[in-house]
């Protein structure tokens, strides 16, 4: 049982939880034989949430002549109180055989409840349990110089609910609007780690996926045809990572040497897919000293090409028709080259 006391301010309303609280009761079991493992657990989970807000009102400043009059919010008196309960049960299944002591394949599958934040509660947002199912299924191979996972995953969610903004032409405002989705994400993933030598080691990652939904209004029902099997917004479908490391002695410790390539791929701002984000990718580089068992020097280099990248655009205003051009033109960017350098001693 987890309680504690949490507090939150808006510009509109103040919003007390006077008790947030979490049970969960967790069992499981693994049945091991030389070749085949099976595991299975189980998770039940009760969540309440109790508050108040303490509702704001217009202000009269008694100035007619400046701008703030009668548009400054402040305390009303007025006290709403706030709650939710939700429960979910989670479960998962897995197995993996092996074949030799190198070469063996897996299995899983999982079935959870993701429950709504204090925000949600908050906002008082009408929010049920999310539902999410995970299926995966590989093989994993390891050696003295190389080792590898390939996996095949399915990942839903249902429903997953966003309040998206909404410009309203008759009003000129952007209306705060629930909508439901359901989201189906499939792929392949690949992991593997090539040691060579004892100075040389070569790892990386490569994802190839197809993350698509359909959004919905939970109020209507209706289907938002713009978005039916279109990409998740901000998911890439591909993406790389690259890790270069060497090894030498010096001082009598094993130093290091590392580079690292990461590859996103095209991505989009909004539910129908028509401002795109453009792929872009990043080296980073670094070395690592170890002068004796308690002090080292690491120097670091991010994104050392200097390359441009926006990971969103604007979340608030572009998540359901973009920015009505075919590629984004403001958004959230990487950082630029930068270096830093930090020191460890070990006490």
């Amino acid at each position: 049982m987890i309680l504690n006391s949490r507090f939150a301010r808006s510009a509109m309303e103040e919003f007390m939880v006077t008790a947030y609280g979490q049970m969960r009761l967790v069992t499981g079991f693994e049945v091991v034989n030389q070749a085949l493992s099976v595991d299975i657990g189980f998770r039940y989970q009760r969540q309440v949430d109790t508050g108040y807000a303490l509702l704001a009102t217009t202000q009269n400043l008694g100035n007619a002549s400046t701008l703030a009059d009668d548009n400054v919010q402040g305390p009303s008196g007025l006290v709403q109180n706030r709650n939710g309960t939700y429960k979910a049960q989670n479960m998962t299944f897995g197995v993996n055989y092996k074949f030799t002591s190198s070469l063996a394949t897996f299995a899983r599958y999982t079935t959870s409840g993701r429950t709504p934040s204090l925000m949600n509660i908050y906002l008082q947002q009408t929010t049920p349990v999310v539902k999410i199912k995970d299926a995966e299924v590989g093989v994993k191979y390891s050696s003295r110089k190389f080792s590898a996972f390939w996996t095949f995953f399915d990942n839903r969610f249902n429903p997953l609910l966003e309040n998206i903004l909404v410009y309203n032409a008759a009003t000129g405002n952007f209306v705060n609007t629930p909508f439901s989705a359901k989201t189906e994400t499939y792929g392949t993933e690949f992991e593997g780690t090539w040691t060579p030598t004892s100075s040389f080691e070569l790892a990386g990652n490569f994802t190839a996926q197809n993350p698509k939904y359909q959004f919905m209004n939970p109020v209507t029902g209706a289907t938002l045809s713009n978005t039916t099997e279109k990409s998740v917004r901000r998911i890439p479908k591909f993406m790389v990572n690259i890790q270069p490391r060497f090894f030498f002695n010096a001082w009598g410790q094993r130093q290091e040497i590392y580079a690292s390539y990461y590859y996103a791929g095209k991505r989009f701002v909004d539910s129908a897919n028509i401002t795109a984000l453009p792929a872009y990718s990043t080296f980073d580089a670094g070395i690592t000293l170890h002068f004796n068992e308690r002090l080292s020097l690491q120097f670091i280099g991010s994104n050392l090409t200097n390359s441009a990248g926006l990971t969103e655009g604007n979340s608030r205003v572009d998540a359901l028709a973009g920015q009505g051009t075919p590629v984004a033109i403001y958004g959230r960017p990487i950082e630029g080259r930068s270096f830093r350098s930090v020191t460890t001693y070990r006490f």
